[in-house]
């Protein structure tokens, strides 16, 4: 009897595989793919603003390091300038003190810009960070809902042979239909075991 039940165990399994395109599933079973589909989209959504602000913030080091070299440039014009002061008479020095306070503006124009754009770049590093933990977080959530999903799987397959033992014993095997569902639980149980696999 043992042989014949484990026989009829190999062939509900076949018989499985082969109805899995067939038997359309329930309503409450559409839910689960839905909910991994739109996982998968969402999951995008939380990368494309850690692309992004990755993106400004290499470009706002670029600016900085522009300016930086403006502001050297600047710094060593001005040293040119007081000592070329020193051997100009008093007409030049007042021309000279007026290029002077030009050159300075410049110079602490300069350095404001300079005071932004780090601002700005510890701002974009800590939203990229903000990002990347978001990301992380949202990425762990989606596994732990697929282990579950993948661990009921496992669940619904026990019941259903567990169910199809009984139907075996009790001789209901020659009825028409899935009159309990137990084909509708082994499909179910596929999907959700296959769910996890297609992540991977």
């Amino acid at each position: 009897m043992d042989n014949q039940q484990n026989q009829s165990v190999a062939e509900l399994r076949e018989q499985s595989e082969e109805n899995v395109h067939r038997s359309p599933p329930g309503s409450w079973t559409s839910v689960i793919p839905r909910l991994a589909v739109g996982s998968l989209v969402l999951l995008p959504f939380a990368f494309v603003p850690y692309l992004l602000v990755r993106r400004q913030l290499i470009a706002l080091r670029r600016s900085a390091e522009a300016i930086n070299s403006t502001f050297e440039l600047a710094q060593r014009e001005l040293r040119a300038a007081a000592l070329e002061n020193a051997r100009l008479g008093k007409d030049d020095q007042v021309q000279t003190k007026v290029l002077l306070r030009h050159i300075q503006w410049d110079v602490d124009r300069l350095r404001q810009d300079v005071a932004a754009l780090q601002s700005s770049q510890a701002s974009s590093h800590n939203e990229m960070r903000h990002n990347q933990e978001s990301f992380d977080a949202e990425k762990q959530r989606i596994w732990s809902q697929l282990t579950i999903l993948q661990e009921l799987g496992l669940s619904l397959a026990d019941v259903a042979a567990f169910m199809y033992e009984i139907e075996l014993k009790g001789g209901y095997t020659g009825r028409s239909g899935d009159a309990h569902g137990i084909e509708r639980l082994r499909q179910t149980a596929m999907k959700l075991q296959k769910l996890q696999d297609r992540e991977v």
